[in-house]
């Protein structure tokens, strides 16, 4: 029960901060200055959230993992589980290191908004073809499987 309430603790988190944002964001529009957190925010903001969204997926499943154990104990399904999400959390931590240079370098800038905008934009169709690239090679892998037995033979 304790791993169902950690785990949980990750969507509790991620849904408290997006309300949190929300909120600020909120009062911040409505005393008028809504131009410039759109400005300072509108760059980084893809990376960021991409990064945050893979980062609570890998702890969910790393909860999923000691929920769903089967046969094996616990200890032994959650080392197993961590060394598969090793990737997402490399891939989270490489995301938010992106969208902190954006958020550190460029957002304060006093660009024009449609450079931000652009910028966010890009990085829109970057994370488009990376997602693409790692879908459809985690897709022809799993589909060797597909038919035949788990060791792909028929």
């Amino acid at each position: 029960k304790k791993f169902f309430l950690d785990s949980m603790s990750d969507i509790y988190i991620i849904v408290f901060n997006a309300l949190t944002i929300g909120a600020v964001l909120a009062v911040v529009v409505t005393a008028g200055y809504g131009d410039n957190i759109f400005s300072f925010v509108i760059a980084h903001s893809v990376f960021e959230l991409f990064g945050i969204c893979i980062a609570g997926g890998a702890g969910l499943a790393l909860g999923l993992a000691v929920i769903q154990t089967g046969v094996k104990k616990k200890g032994v399904q959650l080392r197993e589980k961590a060394r598969e999400i090793v990737p997402l959390v490399l891939a989270a931590a490489f995301f938010i290191g992106i969208a902190a240079l954006i958020e550190g370098f460029i957002s304060p800038l006093a660009l024009p908004i449609f450079i931000k905008i652009l910028i966010a934009i890009i990085s829109l169709f970057v994370l488009i073809y990376y997602a693409s690239k790692f879908i459809v090679k985690r897709f022809l892998f799993l589909s060797q499987f597909h038919k035949g037995d788990k060791h792909g033979r028929t």
